[in-house]
């Protein structure tokens, strides 16, 4: 999966736009390239294993669509996958832990998933891609793995509204 996405690392894909160094000036192509090498192979190293585990354990769960849908974003699924508790089937924990975003990606594509990478208006790839992924779906394992999230607030709220809506009891009170 890796071999077949020559643009995907750690970071996600792509090189990204040049970045200011310390000194304030710009890098240069080739530190730029070379950045992207030192993400690559933080993608390929031993530290990469459980975060990709652990995406995959996710991935495991989410319903797959026919067509690549907008709002199943690698960054947003990588935080969900985060903050998943699961087990190694020997019952060893595994996760939660940081994953990064370029992990998830190469767990989706290794998966099965089919991605769509996207470019920013200057012509760079963004970091993140597009999945077909059911959206309803993440927003469920969203709801139930990390319910104080931002998502899952909002989502509690407006059942609240649909609720006093139809004349129910609000839960708070």
């Amino acid at each position: 999966m890796v071999a077949a996405n020559e643009h995907l690392s750690a970071w996600g894909i792509g090189y990204g736009r040049s970045q200011r160094k310390h000194d304030g000036k710009w890098e240069s192509p080739e530190e730029r390239y070379s950045r992207f090498l030192e993400s690559r192979s933080r993608l390929l190293s031993e530290d990469a294993a459980s975060p990709f585990l652990t995406s995959l354990a996710l991935l495991a769960k989410v319903t797959r669509t026919k067509t690549i849908r907008k709002g199943t974003g690698s960054y947003w699924v990588k935080h969900i996958a985060e903050n998943l508790e699961c087990t190694y089937p020997e019952g060893e924990p595994l996760g939660p832990h940081y994953v990064p975003n370029g992990v998830l990606i190469a767990a989706a594509i290794h998966a099965g998933f089919l991605t769509k990478s996207h470019y920013d208006e200057l012509g760079y790839h963004s970091p993140n891609v597009t999945f077909n992924m059911s959206k309803p779906c993440l927003e469920d394992l969203d709801y139930v793995i990390r319910p104080d999230s931002g998502r899952s607030q909002d989502r509690r709220r407006e059942e609240e509204r649909r609720t006093l809506k139809k004349g129910g009891r609000s839960p708070w009170a």
